[in-house]
């Protein structure tokens, strides 16, 4: 190694105000990827050195040898692709300080990323970009905020940092809590000081904690009453004692600076409050010669951290490290997955990677899996590109630091110009050139979970029609609605636009200035009709527009059976069958009231039953049962047997539809989608119905895309999608032009996974409250204040919130949805990437608000 280990302590010291001393934690062993990449480049030296010629030799040979030189770095062998891009995903990285190998994590209050430390700031609890002093900060509102902040090495002592405002002109005292654990409080002096607290070993930290701030008194920040603010957040490993008292001792040749630096004291005061405010009472004193030397070196310090930092801005392009700063990405290794590296550095500078893994054994959850030391190979050039195998820790959630290595002098770089996950092959391609569907049809079952059906799902419910359709098409077994009732949900679908855009939330009428999916079908030459039996999506409720044929076949008494629309929707569209043409046909089946069906509902309930739910259930009984009336078990089982018919008596209506357009030589040629507005809740969590949260049962719906000559047979797709990718993915199909305001985007693409079949997010809201992200089998639930975490695979029915045993997997999820919560108004999936995986852009994107 270049550097010494003193030399590392001093250089890390460059962060130590803001970011907390880091204890050694121990560093590990290099790899033995590492190690033999050092014998390999001695390798290159020693026989350099004896390359030269001995005396008297010279003459004996023409040509003196050449020297050798070490293998090359290991790199990708045939054809790879990119599935996620660590550069253009460094808005989801965190910032980190290193110190002898011991990272603090660095949340700078000034930065968009700060959303994802603070849940978008969903309460709203936070005034962000508020002016103090000439500082610019998050001030909170009232007394009591909280952050959400992962912890890098949550086995050892902490120290958490933070630089706080104070606008109260009486004594202010702030205390902390880790995961409900109150610390020792701090009291704080008027106006800006850096506080420390130390956060035991024993306590309750973990690898992703919740910091919970409360200030006993609140002053004016820009006339809203507040506790106080922040600047920066620092959360890391202690300094060990010695090495703080070796430190704080001025450096030799400083001494003539000593008058200049005493000089600064009182500018540095100024700026920084009462300086350290580290659990005291009241103001901190003067401080003497000696002091004022160490709190000018400390502030300079903190100068020289933040400035290193700043230098690192929130970009989507080429990344600069050295040995002291790093960044972290909450990743998934995809199967066969390697990083693929370009380097830019001084020869035997490079990069260290170390990779962490979940682990419930462990008691911090989180294990180190691998490290990894990658310097460039003398005499290689200072351009190189090299890969790490990751294909060990295939499908699981990981976090990936990476640094400059210790390879690198104090002041050498390595710039980082492309850091990828990439998978072996070519990359999968969409079919061109294909025809446009001469017909669209859409089939929207009204209140139908995606567990009912038996696609990807164990259930007893019969329903061969659309397990043909999907057979023969895409199935999407991860597809979320954007709102948990009839309206929210279809002014989603009919938008292309989360509620937040849309503005129609639970209440209201859609404006007439949106376009919807059916004027743009309708402009592109098609012909439209709907027959809908949802009262909802009414002429009055703004869902009338673009329509040549439209009628709520509900409110015009035209019948609302699956059977009454099938053949409304069969005779308009052999009557039309010389235009191209959008058929929608939404049905109402399994939506209350659930009726018996003569032939049907015996295959799920063959025991004798003499309730009051024989014929059936009404809309009227399933709110009384919501509202507290009583039902025996046998009673619960009727009442789900009776939904559970509904969805076969659907499912032949389709397939009497299906049957009608294929005599009349109309199906082939024909685009088919499938899906629901909501799913139902039949006890899972208390109750019955819908509109009350946004569980699975209520949110995951079934989603069916059926072209032939776009899409492959039996394509199922895990990758989360959205109701509202509806729209743009008939727009795609067509080739027709996609508004601005859209917000979803093409499902097509995913049918062919040529994401590598990466994660992406489905997301669901109800009424601004309550999201629900899932990604892989991983579920965020998140709440006012609070949320939770669902592991899907071991608990379907989400019962146990599992967020502390998996703080990676948290962390990995609270990224994504930090900054969707934050954008949600803007958000646009096809020019901004997903919420998981960004694109090229997104900055500009937010900043741009």
């Amino acid at each position: 190694m270049k550097n010494t280990s003193s030399n590392l302590w001093r250089l890390g010291l460059l962060s130590a105000t803001v970011c907390g001393m880091l204890a050694g934690t121990g560093c590990s062993a290099q790899s033995t990827d590492t190690r033999q990449k050092s014998e390999s480049q001695g390798l290159a030296t020693s026989a350099a050195n004896s390359s030269a010629p001995k005396a008297g030799e010279a003459a004996a040979k023409a040509e003196p040898e050449k020297p050798k030189i070490a293998p090359a770095l290991p790199a990708l062998e045939g054809a790879h692709f990119s599935v996620f891009d660590l550069l253009v995903n460094r808005p989801l990285a965190h910032r980190i300080a290193f110190a002898d190998r011991a990272p603090t994590l660095l949340v700078d209050a000034n930065t968009p990323d700060f959303m994802r430390y603070i849940h978008g700031n969903h309460t709203k609890d936070w005034m962000l970009g508020t002016t103090l002093d000439k500082q610019t900060a998050a001030a909170i509102k009232a007394r009591n905020a909280s952050l959400w902040l992962p912890t890098l090495r949550p086995d050892v002592e902490q120290q958490l940092r933070l630089k706080v405002f104070n606008p109260a002109q009486w004594q202010n005292t702030l205390t902390v809590k880790v995961n409900g654990q109150a610390l020792e409080p701090a009291s704080l002096a008027e106006g800006w000081q850096e506080v420390t607290i130390t956060v035991p070993a024993d306590s309750k930290v973990r690898g992703d904690s919740q910091i919970d701030l409360s200030f006993s008194n609140m002053g004016r920040i820009n006339g809203q009453l507040s506790g106080g603010a922040i600047a920066w957040v620092a959360l890391g490993a202690a300094l060990p004692d010695e090495a703080a008292a070796a430190e704080k001792a001025p450096a030799e040749g400083d001494a003539e600076d000593k008058g200049a630096k005493q000089d600064e004291v009182a500018d540095s005061a100024a700026q920084a409050g009462s300086g350290s405010a580290g659990g005291g009472e009241g103001a901190t004193p003067a401080p003497d010669e000696e002091e004022a030397e160490e709190a000018v070196e400390a502030v300079s310090m903190a100068a020289a951290a933040l400035e290193k930092h700043s230098s690192m801005p929130l970009a989507q392009d080429k990344l600069t490290l050295d040995a002291e700063t790093g960044m972290a990405w909450y990743i998934w290794v995809p199967k066969k997955g390697q990083l693929s590296l370009d380097l830019h550095a001084p020869e035997e500078c490079g990069v260290e990677l170390e990779l962490y893994i979940e682990d419930p054994a462990a008691k911090t959850g989180v294990k180190k899996a691998t490290s990894v030391a990658r310097n460039l190979v003398k005499a290689r050039g200072t351009e190189q590109k090299t890969a790490i195998d990751l294909s060990e820790w295939s499908e699981q959630i990981a976090r990936v630091e990476l640094r400059g290595s210790d390879g690198c002098d104090a002041g050498e770089q390595v710039e980082i110009r492309e850091a990828s996950l990439v998978m072996p092959g070519e990359r999968p391609a969409v079919p061109t050139g294909v025809k446009p569907p001469e017909r669209i049809i859409m089939w929207v079952i009204d209140t139908l979970r995606a567990d009912y059906l038996p696609l990807g799902f164990e259930t007893d419910v019969q329903a061969p029609n659309l397990v043909k359709l999907a057979e023969e098409g895409a199935y999407f077994t991860t597809a979320y609605v954007q709102g948990n009732e009839s309206r929210t949900s279809h002014a989603a679908l009919f938008t292309g636009q989360y509620p937040s855009r849309n503005g129609l939330v639970g209440k209201g009428i859609l404006h007439p200035r949106h376009y919807l999916f059916s004027e743009a079908v309708q402009d592109h030459g098609y012909k439209t009709a709907i027959h809908v039996a949802n009262g909802y999506v009414s002429k009055n409720g703004g869902f009338a527009q673009g329509w040549n044929h439209y009628v709520n076949n509900l409110r015009e008494g035209w019948g609302i059976k699956g059977e009454d629309i099938a053949r409304h929707g069969l005779d308009w569209a052999k009557k039309n069958s010389e235009d191209p043409f959008l058929l929608y046909l939404g049905t109402i089946d399994p939506h209350v009231t659930y009726r018996a069906h003569k032939g049907i509902t015996e295959l799920y309930d063959t025991k004798p039953y003499s309730g009051r739910y024989g014929r059936y259930i009404s809309g009227q009984d399933l709110g009384a049962i919501k509202g507290g009336r009583a039902v025996s078990e046998r009673d619960k089982e009727r009442i789900i047997n009776l939904y559970k018919g509904e969805i076969t008596y659907n499912d032949q209506a389709f397939g009497e539809l299906r049957a009608g357009l294929e005599e009349a030589g109309l199906w082939e040629g024909t685009m088919v989608i499938v899906t629901s507005d909501h799913g139902e809740e039949f006890w899972e969590h208390g109750s019955v119905g819908h509109g009350h949260n946004v569980h699975q049962e209520l949110v995951n719906v079934p989603l069916i895309v059926y072209y032939p000559p776009l899409i492959n047979k039996n394509s199922v797709v895990t990758a989360g999608v959205d109701v509202i990718d509806v729209y743009p993915t008939i727009l795609d199909a067509l080739g027709a032009k996609r508004p601005d305001d859209l917000q979803g985007k093409s499902v097509i693409p995913l049918t062919h996974h040529v994401q590598g079949d990466y994660p992406e997010p489905a997301v669901a809201t109800q009424y601004k409250i309550h999201y629900a992200m899932q990604m892989k089998q991983w579920k965020l639930y998140l709440k006012r204040g609070t949320y939770e975490l669902y592991d899907r695979n071991a608990d379907p029915l989400e019962l146990k919130n599992v967020a502390e045993q998996h703080p990676l997997a948290s962390r990995w999820t609270l990224d994504s949805m930090g900054y969707f919560r934050a954008h949600r108004e803007r958000w646009n999936k096809e020019t901004w990437g997903v919420a998981s995986n960004l694109k090229p852009g997104f900055v500009d994107h937010i900043s741009a608000e």
